[in-house]
């Protein structure tokens, strides 16, 4: 099927990774009224579902992707980000670039090649011990090739995610995947990196995995 997905550049501001929990969290105060930005209700829980609208910091450029109905808001995303706040610091974003394209996402009968140009967090707190507790190669990449499924699953489920069924088995094959230390909110986590092959078409610079929002597991084609 395809997907329409909008993206909002700043090229003239520099900025890191670990910048961007700062960032979304000081747009998410700015667009409180729409919570496909910051994904909570009125009273503070948190809306359980794939992430419409992400965050991240790509070759130092910061930013903003909009997917299907999220694109509904964008027009008042793109008008009032003129600035962001980063520990009490304004900073002016100087020029704004927009791109809304329509792309092919799901099932394909031919592997796809696809890189992590972000930390992906792959590990929730029970397989971070299977995989810390053995020392076997092809066991930790079994590991993480179903970890991989399940966000690809997670991402297309009809109730919280892109509304797409997967009628067919998803196929993974990881090259040259490693382990990297990253930071969220202070914490030290462990993300992997590399390149990895699978029989589906997912959008350029969508992430999958935990914190995707925040911009880790961004994917680029290869």
């Amino acid at each position: 099927m395809k997907i329409k997905i909008a993206y909002l550049s700043f090229p003239e501001n520099q900025f890191r990774l670990n910048d961007v929990h700062k960032i979304r969290g000081y747009l998410g105060n700015l667009f409180r009224e729409h919570d496909l930005f910051h994904n909570h209700k009125s009273d503070g829980t948190l809306i359980y579902r794939y992430p419409l609208i992400q965050c991240k910091v790509i070759y130092g450029k910061f930013y903003i992707v909009a997917i299907e109905k999220a694109i509904e808001i964008f027009s008042d995303i793109f008008f009032r980000t003129n600035e962001i706040e980063i520990n009490d610091k304004k900073i002016i974003l100087q020029s704004k670039e927009l791109k809304i394209k329509e792309s092919e996402f799901g099932i394909t009968k031919e592997m796809k090649n696809y890189m992590f140009i972000s930390p992906w967090l792959a590990l929730n707190q029970e397989n971070f011990v299977k995989y810390k507790n053995t020392l076997n190669q092809n066991e930790r990449l079994e590991i993480l090739r179903k970890c991989l499924i399940g966000n690809i699953l997670s991402m297309c489920n009809k109730t919280n995610g892109l509304n797409y069924e997967v009628i067919q088995e998803i196929k993974v094959d990881f090259k040259d995947i490693i382990s990297v230390s990253t930071i969220l909110k202070g914490n030290k986590l462990i993300g992997f990196k590399g390149y990895f092959n699978i029989n589906f078409e997912i959008p350029e610079l969508l992430g999958i995995g935990k914190e995707c929002s925040r911009g880790f597991g961004c994917l680029k084609k290869v």
